[in-house]
């Protein structure tokens, strides 16, 4: 008895064709998902996570560590320009609205920053969804001497956020 090798010729086709449009279209949903984070969509939320949103986050992160350094809290970084030295006290922020009124025009969001020598987010990591942007703030911080006499010195700092606003480490 003979059999018809053209049915098992026509399945094997089929399912090769198969495998070729599962292949391609996780290829293209792969693509996709990049893309989207590339372009700062979080999956999180459903959507673009706004400037303002992420500046809120920045210098929110940015006054906690000033309270952590109001606080004496071991550990606080003096990174942020905090670390004055013979007898300058700071005046610390009471809250956020106090520092936007202050600063009104104090942040900014980019893709890449220009101190001292130019700094770009890699894009591999962006694509990934780890980072999404740089958040520059530039504050006025201000301090009274040991006379008492008020003074203020402009501080520049940048954060790192991801896709939901979230601040991140690099």
């Amino acid at each position: 008895m003979t059999t018809d090798p053209k049915p098992a010729g026509r399945s094997g086709k089929l399912i090769r064709m198969l495998g070729l449009a599962i292949l391609f279209a996780g290829i293209g949903g792969a693509a996709g998902f990049f893309s989207l984070n590339y372009q700062g969509y979080c999956f999180e939320r459903g959507g673009v996570v706004s400037d303002q949103e992420k500046i809120e986050v920045a210098v929110g992160s940015l006054l906690g560590m000033l309270n952590a350094q109001k606080q004496g809290t071991p550990g606080a970084s003096p990174a942020a320009g905090n670390d004055l030295e013979g007898g300058k006290q700071v005046i610390y922020y009471a809250d956020a609205e106090e520092f936007f009124r202050v600063n009104p025009n104090c942040c900014s969001v980019s893709k890449e920053i220009h101190d001292e020598g130019r700094h770009r987010l890699d894009d591999i990591d962006r694509a990934f969804g780890f980072v999404s942007d740089f958040v520059t703030i530039k504050y006025v911080q201000r301090y009274r001497d040991d006379k008492g006499i008020e003074h203020q010195k402009t501080i520049k700092t940048h954060y790192v956020v991801d896709q939901c606003g979230n601040k991140k480490t690099i």
